[in-house]
């Protein structure tokens, strides 16, 4: 015999499905072999040659049992993700029985003992922090969308939990704390997780794209029901009913849910919707993992698990940054509604009720600091007959200098604003009298006689105002209105009796 065939025969496992038959696979160390494996239980034969201790192991998904036994030897279970027994160097024979929930493949490889408990802490290692960073992500999005009605931050919570128990049961982590053939490796459990993943990831893209606004009959037809569909059908085994049939119904639908999904989200793309770039992002690294893993099913464990493990970790990062981009939005939404609901939209200063609201916070704040508070009251001499002779186009201009002349006149701290029609009102806090005083004698000038340019032309405008300072806090806003609303008609009447 040759020394290369020496070294194949000390390196390889001779594997068949019958004891004596010549029918045989070779399963040669640091290499993987695919058996096709039928339902129930069945007995494998192992004739081995190898001068280093090794691990067969293989996947636990669908195994309700298995027993090995070494030269007549029981063998006992490693703790692992997949199926695994120790192996012992040198030349044995061994009987392995396993018992299948279903007929499949099973992937069997044979790796020396250091490298395989390496590559175990390795990818525990990596899971480990794959599970952490999802559930943070999770729990993250949760509290800070507590507060907030959106039905996405709940969404993506639930979503994301539901994939990362979807990846932890499908690689069989769970069997590093569960004896083999436990609930955790039932398919009951890997179909029900499938189902939940994509029913929240459906309803999660829908909610955080607002796509059933661009398109409401085609998402509620076309995706929300054959999502539900796909849910009911994924825990229609826990229920105890198992057929064939359901099972290529829930694949075929959670494929076209799958395409429609995407599709969406490219025309959401296109339509440049806040955060569809994000997403569109996202599903993509899903996709290419995705296709990876169909296409090269028994490749490197790179390309095998840590692509996907990696993609899914990356697209529930994006999605999380899509959802914290999705409350910025809405917060600056909200800060322009609350805006504009106190925001004069003539002259951009404050309304009636936004006035009486910074007047408030005014006098609190020489409740507690003490000083004095000045009110300005404002009303335009003969506004009618600007409007009357020139129109309300040019009436509109004349105010909107007003406005910004009052504006320019005082400090960011005080508060200008439009009670209606052509009366203005400024409130200011200082610490002394004498800095109030000052404001005012530099208002009264300035809005006696006002030169304002307008589309007609120069226009002569001058108002009447009345002036109170308080040195003790006024009880309320209405009390300062109507006290400096009287003095401003005092001015008017003593303009009209001196002309």
């Amino acid at each position: 015999m040759s020394n290369g065939a020496v070294a194949e025969q000390t390196t390889q496992c001779q594997i068949s499905q019958s004891e004596g038959t010549s029918n045989t696979e070779a399963l040669v160390m640091d290499q993987t072999l695919i058996l096709s494996m039928h339902d129930g239980m069945q007995r494998l034969h192992l004739d081995c040659h190898t001068d280093k201790q090794g691990v067969l192991a293989w996947s636990s998904k669908a195994v309700r049992a298995s027993h090995l036994q070494i030269n007549e030897q029981d063998v006992a279970l490693m703790r692992s993700s997949e199926v695994s027994y120790l192996t012992p160097a040198g030349h044995f024979r061994a009987e392995l029985d396993l018992t299948m929930e279903n007929a499949g493949q099973l992937d069997f490889h044979w790796t020396p003992i250091n490298q395989y408990v390496g590559s175990l802490q390795r990818n525990t290692l990596f899971v480990s922090l794959f599970v952490g960073l999802c559930l943070t992500l999770a729990v993250y999005v949760r509290i800070i969308g507590w507060h907030l009605s959106e039905a996405y931050f709940r969404l993506y919570s639930l979503y994301v939990v539901s994939a990362t128990c979807f990846f932890i049961v499908q690689e069989g982590y769970l069997n590093l704390f569960f004896s083999l053939g436990g609930w955790q490796n039932s398919m009951q459990l890997y179909l029900a997780l499938a189902g939940m993943t994509v029913f929240w990831a459906t309803r999660f893209v829908i909610s955080l794209l607002d796509l059933q606004a661009l398109w409401p009959r085609y998402v509620r037809f076309g995706l929300l029901w054959p999502v539900w569909i796909v849910l009911g059908l994924s825990l229609l085994p826990l229920l105890g009913i198992e057929a064939n049939g359901p099972n290529q119904v829930m694949s075929w639908l959670t494929l076209y849910i799958s395409v429609g999904n995407f599709v969406l989200i490219t025309l959401a793309l296109l339509r440049k919707l806040h955060t569809a770039k994000l997403v569109f992002i996202a599903k993509c690294a899903m996709l290419v993992a995705m296709v990876i893993r169909i296409t090269f099913p028994y490749s490197e464990l790179f390309l095998r698990q840590y692509a996907l493990l990696i993609s899914m970790a990356f697209e529930a990062f994006l999605l999380a940054w899509a959802t914290s981009e999705k409350i910025k939005q809405l917060n600056l939404q909200r800060q322009l509604a609350q805006r504009e609901a106190i925001t004069d939209p003539l002259c951009n200063v404050l309304n009636r009720r936004g006035w009486t609201l910074a007047a408030e916070q005014l006098i609190k704040q020489q409740q507690q600091q003490g000083g004095v508070l000045l009110v300005f009251y404002i009303d335009l001499n003969d506004f009618k007959h600007i409007n009357d002779q020139y129109g309300h186009q040019i009436g509109d201009e004349v105010l909107q200098r007003v406005a910004d002349i009052l504006k320019h006149q005082v400090r960011d701290s005080e508060a200008v604003g439009r009670l209606g029609g052509d009366e203005f009102v400024v409130m200011g806090h200082f610490s002394e009298q004498l800095q109030g005083r000052l404001l005012y004698e530099r208002l009264q000038q300035r809005m006696g006689n006002i030169l304002i340019r307008t589309s007609a032309g120069e226009l002569s405008v001058s108002a009447s105002a009345g002036m109170q300072l308080y040195q003790e806090s006024p009880h309320s806003v209405e009390q300062v209105l109507q006290e400096s609303d009287q003095m401003m008609y005092e001015h008017k009447r003593a303009i009209k009796q001196s002309t």
